[in-house]
């Protein structure tokens, strides 16, 4: 996933993009990724690179990417200007335990800001249900 023939395509695809991009007054910073294996310790160079040569094609714009990653595991994480995290909490784990939401999402905060010192977007955040469906103990897909 992380080899030297992708890095080389993603960094044409982010030189397109910014180039394309990069006068538009919507852009307010550069996202190179959307939940990549950032926890694989090969995604760690590949991430740097991409980030720095995305940097380097417009240095006036944060550069950043989305992780569903643990902070401790992220290895992309100390290379970015703003961290971007998708949270799905009570929907992969802990189903139907609402009343852990508000702790797992400070924790997550606090623990990604102590760790890197840097801005924090909740990028993504839910749950999907399916209408009528009930189960308990709740599932994934289920209204509880």
């Amino acid at each position: 996933f992380f080899n030297n023939v992708s890095l080389q395509n993603h960094m044409q695809v982010m030189e397109e993009v910014v180039r394309r991009d990069k006068n538009h007054p919507a852009v307010v910073m550069w996202s190179v990724a959307n939940e990549p294996a950032s926890y694989l310790e090969s995604a760690g160079y590949y991430l740097k690179m991409v980030i720095a040569h995305t940097k380097a094609l417009d240095p006036s714009r944060p550069v950043a990417f989305v992780t569903r990653s643990n902070y401790a595991a992220d290895k992309g994480a100390p290379y970015v200007d703003v961290i971007c995290v998708n949270s799905y909490y009570s929907w992969y784990n802990d189903f139907g335990h609402l009343e852990l939401i508000q702790r797992q999402l400070t924790t997550q905060f606090e623990n990604w800001y102590k760790t890197y010192q840097k801005p924090i977007i909740q990028s993504e955040y839910g749950a999907e249900a399916i209408v009528g469906f009930h189960q308990d103990p709740p599932l994934m897909f289920t209204e509880e």
